[in-house]
């Protein structure tokens, strides 16, 4: 994803698509995939988002998110919930 790139913010779906570290299988190996669902969570909750289709792979989540509110950071929220999923892992 582009962190240089700011992306509208108007009514808008995304394609995301985020791997773990050298392609681990961090969510197989760990039984994580739950984080990803609580993730979701937080999109709907605090964003106000919508998460039209993913698919959680071993190593990978694909999804498509829309954002029914103008005024977002895609940027921010995709690092934020990585990082949210990278602690949850590390602590599990």
């Amino acid at each position: 994803m582009a962190i240089r790139y700011k992306h509208s913010d108007v009514y808008t779906m995304y394609f995301c698509t985020f791997t773990c570290h050298d392609w681990m299988p961090l969510f197989e190996t760990t039984d994580a995939y739950d984080i990803v669902y609580n993730w979701f969570n937080i999109l709907k909750e605090k964003y106000h988002a919508d998460v039209v289709a993913y698919v959680i792979m071993p190593n990978h989540v694909h999804c498509i998110l829309y954002f029914k509110d103008a005024g977002f950071d895609l940027n921010t929220i995709i690092s934020n919930g990585k990082r949210f999923m990278a602690y949850e892992l590390l602590q599990g």
